[in-house]
C-alpha cells in the first residue's frame, strides 16, 4: 500500500463563503494588510467566523520543508 502525503493541495475553494451560506461571517482577504482589519471585523460579528487568506503555494513553511528530513514526505 502507498504512503499517504500529509499535505495536499487543495482545489480553490472559499471557505469564506461557505461560512456566510451556514449564518456565520466570512471573509476572503489577500494581503497581509487587510489581515487585521479582517480579524477585528470576525471578532465583532458576533457568530462564527472563517477567514479565508490566500497564500503563496510557492512558499513552504519550516514544518513542510521539514518532512522530508523526518520521513514523512
Amino acid at each position: 500500500m502507498g504512503r499517504r502525503a500529509p499535505a495536499s493541495e487543495l482545489a480553490p475553494i472559499r471557505y469564506d463563503r461557505l461560512a456566510e451560506a451556514l449564518g456565520g461571517h466570512g471573509e476572503h482577504v489577500e494581503s497581509l494588510e487587510a489581515l487585521r482589519p479582517a480579524l477585528d471585523r470576525a471578532f465583532a460579528a458576533g457568530v462564527c467566523s472563517v477567514i479565508d487568506v490566500t497564500t503563496d503555494p510557492a512558499v513552504l513553511s519550516e514544518l513542510l520543508r521539514m518532512l522530508p528530513q523526518l520521513g514523512l514526505m
